[in-house]
């Protein structure tokens, strides 16, 4: 019995052993950073809205810019599955990269880029209208903010139409929470959550087990 059990310890010590060589030897074998099922994210993207239908869907290799959770983190579009309405809308997908990372469109809104005529020294601002940039008053509005403080709101009491084309875009003034906004930019906004039926690179662990099968 003690000779068995010296030969099996023998044994496990070699296993060890080599599983400290081989692991180094192989970078691709360490699990990756994988996002977690119920991730919530928000991006946004330059995009031509068409009145009437909704925002064309962007072509392939289009930078996305991640808002929130993580501020300026790009994430490259490398493919787009519709839902047949060709407009970007709910239960779309976005494929990212050579991952093939999949996020699933939540809720597609209107991101606005906004900086205080008053105290242009002030951080400008952004915020999301769950309203197209349709023909239209936003006067009493509610945004939802999410840069510099995520979740904030903001009423929008006054709209001065600068270009007299009748819909709110870049270089029109809001008045909201007492002080005068200039828009500075329009994206398209879409909140997504990440699709946990995305394929990843097996990790260590199971490409050592394999090798016991």
């Amino acid at each position: 019995m003690s000779r068995w059990l010296m030969r099996t310890s023998l044994i496990l010590a070699g296993i060890i052993a080599l599983v400290g060589i081989l692991v180094p030897s192989f970078p691709l074998l360490t699990t990756p950073a994988v996002a977690q099922p119920g991730l919530t994210a928000i991006f946004d993207l330059p995009a031509m809205y068409v009145p009437g239908q909704g925002w064309q869907i962007p072509p392939l290799q289009s930078g996305w810019h991640e808002l929130w959770p993580n501020n300026c983190v790009p994430h490259v579009q490398t493919g787009y599955q519709d839902n047949g309405d060709g407009v970007v809308s709910p239960c779309d997908n976005i494929i990212e990269g050579n991952t093939g990372k999949c996020w699933h469109i939540d809720k597609v809104t209107t991101t606005y880029f906004i900086s205080c005529v008053y105290h242009p020294q002030d951080i400008p601002m952004t915020a999301e209208s769950d309203v197209p940039p349709e023909p239209g008053s936003p006067i009493c509005q509610t945004w939802h903010i999410i840069q510099p403080d995520f979740c904030g709101t903001m009423h929008v009491s006054n709209w001065i139409d600068c270009n007299s084309n009748g819909v709110l875009d870049v270089c029109d003034v809001i008045y909201a929470g007492g002080q005068c906004w200039h828009i500075d930019k329009v994206n398209l906004d879409v909140t997504v959550s990440f699709n946990p039926a995305t394929k990843t690179t097996p990790g260590t662990w199971g490409w050592l087990k394999g090798l016991f099968r």
